[in-house]
């Protein structure tokens, strides 16, 4: 979807370039994370695949079109663009910040007024409550939210997005990176991500591209193989320690082998009592919620746990509970089997960390996930 052909960016009176001699590659419907230091030439290549930067030399291709075949403004049009300061109008209401480009493209007044409600919907954003209101009568959440509908108001087939959440506070900031994430399940935009922060970096992206100074990337890789093999001493550097815990939150419980469980219903248990011989892993359930493990008693505390959460969700959740085990259950609520911290240690693997989702790369679906 994107292509960046040996893309360098020089500035009059400086003695290096900003981006020097740089190809990538975006494939469709994946989220692509430009990472480094400060000054390194991540949002000026992010900014060339729009035209708010003139590459000095080099070609970029959008859906196979060049780029400098195209009027910038269209261009643009065609491209979400999401900014760390949200760049709301404060004079237009939400509707009219949502609608903006709409207009430009001559939607009619009707399809605009449905796609701002469509996109409010999508965003948990109530319409009757928000489509009137001013950007300076919302959270910063919110205005995000806000900005993040009007990059998607015309359906562009590309976001940019440079450091969208970054002057969030942390716990706003982690809700809207999984908000994010899930709407993209949804949608299947292709993404280029700026940011600064490796764990943003990892739990967003399909592909992180590692810039070092220059616009030069040190590594193109999905996330777990970064933390599992650097390229070199700056990306070890800059990635930092405990890549192998950071591993843990790539890998999803379903990915690895549970063992059966038992159910022993809670009237059951009483009338035989806790000392009765239970099945190795036995939970007692009533009306097939789980209650506690049998053998563990009522007052121990039980590590519950999704199978479409991390494992590093999952140990967290049984050290809680001064457990080695976790029960494990489907999104709707049945009981898959247990997950014990040994069944982690064994096959918690960098090779056999991945992720689902059906991200396309040049080996097909699910290559880059």
């Amino acid at each position: 979807m994107i292509r960046l052909d040996r893309v360098s960016k020089a500035y009059p009176g400086l003695d290096a370039a900003a981006v020097a001699d740089l190809s990538l590659e975006v494939y469709a419907g994946e989220i692509v994370v430009l990472l480094g230091p400060s000054g390194c030439g991540k949002t000026t290549t992010m900014r060339m695949i729009n035209r708010l930067i003139e590459p000095t030399s080099g070609r970029v291709y959008v859906d196979g079109e060049d780029v400098t075949d195209v009027d910038a403004d269209h261009l643009r049009r065609r491209i979400g663009y999401v900014i760390q300061q949200v760049g709301l109008l404060p004079h237009l209401t939400v509707g009219a910040n949502i609608g903006l480009v709409p207009r430009t493209l001559g939607w009619p007044r009707s399809r605009i007024d449905q796609r701002v409600t469509e996109l409010l919907e999508l965003l948990g954003l109530d319409p009757d409550a928000y489509r009137q209101r001013y950007p300076k009568q919302l959270s910063g959440g919110e205005q995000q939210r806000v900005g993040v509908a009007r990059a998607l108001a015309a359906d562009p087939p590309v976001m940019l997005m440079d450091e969208p959440f970054g002057a969030l506070d942390p716990i706003i900031r982690d809700r809207l990176q999984d908000e994010f994430l899930q709407l993209q399940e949804k949608i299947r935009k292709t993404v280029v991500f700026v940011t600064h922060d490796i764990e943003e970096a990892i739990k967003l992206g399909d592909r992180i591209a590692v810039f070092r100074k220059g616009g030069q990337i040190a590594q193109f890789d999905t996330p777990a193989r970064l933390l599992a093999q650097p390229a070199d001493d700056f990306v070890a550097s800059f990635i930092g320690s405990g890549g192998s815990v950071r591993l843990l939150g790539l890998q999803r419980v379903s990915e690895l082998p549970l063992e059966p469980v038992a159910t022993v219903d809670a009237a059951t248990a009483r009338s035989t009592g806790l000392d009765a011989e239970p099945a190795e892993h036995s939970v007692v359930v009533d009306a097939g919620r789980p209650l506690y493990w049998q053998r563990g008693g009522a007052d121990r505390p039980m590590a519950v746990v999704r199978s479409t959460q991390t494992v590093f969700e999952a140990l967290d959740t049984m050290l809680a509970a001064h457990d080695e085990t976790a029960l494990v259950l489907d999104e709707d609520g049945r009981i898959r089997g247990c997950l014990r911290a040994g069944t982690v240690m064994r096959h918690a693997h960098p090779d056999e960390v991945g992720r689902t989702a059906s991200a396309v790369g040049p080996g097909g679906p699910g290559e880059w996930r």
